[in-house]
């Protein structure tokens, strides 16, 4: 914050204090987010901020995003420090360049529009803690894959109502979350997805014989040529 006493503006931080030579105030955040210090001698008062300069190339699965302003995501820069969220550019564009305060950030992705295309992630974390303490290239890839599936309340179908309905919603603290559909579909498809960990969620629209959850956990089963796997430590996969 800064006060103002007799015409002049001090600055107040509420930060580490070293008192310099002849009576120079040193004032340091002391954090590598950002070197700037700010320091007060006599009329000679001095700000520096340490930036860095980022170019790079936005790619989806090593290839280009569509070149559509119909079908886009958006990037932004997240300050690991501050929070501070900077937006970075559509994906609509092959790279990008931005000058940012020396420091540490998290690239985000989130969807905009489109039906297929592009991955439909909201507040996805693509690369975390990234130190962008000096002049660079940051090329930013995502990888994402097209998944399809049907929805069963108690084993089977749920009411086609537009009045007794919900959404499906995959979530998770890296991958953000995902609209995969609306229960009264029974089915969705053709959804593209960033690769990672998922918790599937079902969320109440409008109810009468359907879950009036507002964020429900829900057990998801996978299936081999529409049967269960077999239960067997011989016979066995991963999923990814």
């Amino acid at each position: 914050m800064h006060r103002l006493i007799n015409g002049l503006i001090l600055l107040v931080f509420a930060l580490p204090l070293n008192v310099g030579a002849a009576g120079e105030l040193i004032f340091n955040a002391g954090f590598e987010q950002s070197e700037a210090c700010a320091r007060f001698n006599g009329f000679n008062d001095v700000i520096d901020v340490s930036t860095a300069h980022i170019t790079g190339a936005l790619t989806l699965n090593g290839g280009a995003f569509p070149q559509s302003q119909y079908i886009y995501g958006e990037f932004s820069l997240r300050d690991r420090f501050t929070g501070d969220i900077i937006p970075l550019s559509a994906s609509i564009y092959p790279d990008y360049e931005v000058h940012v305060v020396a420091g540490h950030y998290d690239v985000l992705y989130s969807f905009v529009q489109g039906d297929i295309g592009v991955p439909r992630n909201i507040g996805a974390v693509v690369m975390q803690d990234v130190a962008l303490v000096k002049d660079g290239t940051l090329d930013i890839d995502v990888t994402a894959f097209v998944i399809s599936g049907r929805y069963f309340h108690n084993g089977g179908a749920f009411p086609a109502s537009a009045y007794d309905h919900g959404d499906f919603l995959l979530d998770g603290p890296m991958t953000g979350q995902v609209l995969v559909g609306d229960s009264n579909q029974r089915s969705f498809a053709d959804v593209m997805v960033m690769a990672g960990d998922y918790d599937v969620r079902f969320q109440s629209v409008q109810s009468n014989l359907v879950p009036v959850n507002e964020f429900g956990f829900v057990n998801t089963s996978v299936y081999h040529n529409g049967q269960l796997f077999p239960v067997s430590q011989y016979q066995q996969g991963k999923i990814l």
